[in-house]
């Protein structure tokens, strides 16, 4: 009788226990979760550092505008701006939140700047280019399920996408040095382009139009299609992988 009172008061305590764990695991994530109030209003953050780079995480809207000057204006759900941080170390504009942003009517950051070097993306944010954008160098990074949109004018542009993000180009270049690995795609057959170094692997894409000359190689899946037949070209092909014209 005592062993079976010993085991019924094991089992309710050790179901008390789960109960209170799974409690906790509730009211833990509460705490770092958070829904917008659908109550939209705008707000202007201060810039009173310079920056050159952008770089947003966490399932944020970035809209970004060349301009005369740099300016931050959030417009979304009222309830969320207080978790919608803006900061800037080293040059480097950072967007991100405190919280994890569940459901929003709105949750997107206007970033008007004078100079950009770099845009980074991560964890589900997108970037996007509203007017045309003419900078010297442009060094872009998406990952995460992440995506980069821009239409610009550059002599050099550099970028790099892996785990399943996206970058999307349109505009001119005279060079472009593009590489994507682990699912993620770099669109820029509308990215007009005289020379282009690729790198595709691990089943990611890339679309680009080479206008004079063409460095691509793709293992692992990976593929490479060139919508113009540049004046030189360079391809290799591995385990796999494909370069192929249009």
């Amino acid at each position: 009788m005592i062993k079976f009172i010993l085991n019924f008061v094991k089992i309710v305590i050790s179901v008390v226990v789960a109960l209170l764990a799974t409690s906790c695991e509730i009211k833990i994530d509460g705490l770092h979760s958070v829904s917008g109030n659908k109550n939209v209003i705008t707000s202007t953050r201060s810039t009173s550092e310079s920056f050159t780079k952008i770089q947003a995480s966490r399932g944020l809207d970035v809209e970004i505008y060349q301009g005369n000057e740099n300016a931050i204006t959030i417009e979304a759900d009222e309830n969320l701006h207080e978790y919608i941080k803006t900061s800037v170390e080293n040059g480097k504009l950072k967007i991100t939140t405190t919280k994890n942003i569940k459901r929003a009517e709105e949750k997107k950051v206007k970033v008007t700047f004078k100079e950009l070097e770099a845009i980074s993306t991560s964890s589900g944010s997108f970037v996007v280019s509203k007017n045309n954008l003419i900078v010297p160098t442009l060094d872009l990074k998406s990952s995460s399920g992440s995506e980069i949109d821009i239409k610009v004018e550059s002599e050099n542009i550099s970028c790099k996408a892996s785990s399943g993000s996206t970058i999307i180009l349109s505009g001119k270049a005279i060079n472009l040095d593009a590489s994507t690995s682990s699912g993620s795609d770099i669109k820029a057959k509308e990215l007009l382009t005289n020379n282009v170094i690729t790198t595709a692997s691990s089943g990611s894409s890339i679309q680009v139009y080479p206008i004079l000359s063409l460095n691509a190689k793709a293992s692992s899946g990976g593929s490479i299609l060139y919508y113009k037949e540049p004046n030189s070209i360079i391809k290799k092909a591995t385990s796999g992988g494909s370069v192929k014209s249009k």
